[in-house]
């Protein structure tokens, strides 16, 4: 009689352990699912973290670029005083020429009689070791005004710190 039994109620056995296994996967679903919620949340914070993270680098790219762009033009302008201050100096060179020209009478030549190094010396200085042509005068100036006018604003502007920050 025990198989009898055995056989009869066995499909509440297999039911139970059924519903044991069932149970158990419900609470590894779960459990799952809770993970993936984790995951999910702590993905979502890493994105926000980044995106963050770009706003921040981008709002100091430029910032560095308009402090770069800052000092670029403060050499510019420094560069364009130093040009005015060339060129005021060169205009002094060119009256005191015209001045030397008419006191020496001289048609097509006279000598500057200061020094040109830059120093501010008024030393004067024979004719025959500084000759200019007088229509070349303004065309000296002009040229060397220039050159040193570029060779000033790219030393100002190669001095710039670029290095990112």
């Amino acid at each position: 009689m025990t198989w009898a039994l055995l056989l009869r109620y066995w499909k509440y056995g297999a039911m139970a352990v059924l519903a044991l296994m069932l149970g158990a996967q419900t609470l590894r679903i779960s459990s799952l699912k809770h993970d993936v919620a984790a995951e999910k949340a702590a993905r979502a914070a890493d994105i926000t973290t980044w995106r963050a993270a770009g706003v921040q680098s981008t709002a100091n790219a430029l910032q560095q670029a308009r402090s770069i762009e800052q000092q670029q033009q403060k050499a510019t302008q420094d560069a364009q005083a130093n040009l005015d201050t060339l060129h005021a100096r060169y205009a002094e060179l060119t009256r005191l020429w015209l001045a030397a020209r008419a006191d020496h009478g001289a048609p097509g030549q006279a000598h500057l009689p200061y020094d040109l190094g830059g120093a501010g010396g008024t030393a004067a200085t024979a004719p025959e070791t500084v000759m200019v042509e007088a229509t070349d005068l303004s065309i000296c100036n002009a040229a060397l005004e220039t050159a040193q006018g570029w060779q000033d604003l790219y030393r100002a502007q190669h001095a710039i710190d670029r290095t990112p920050r």
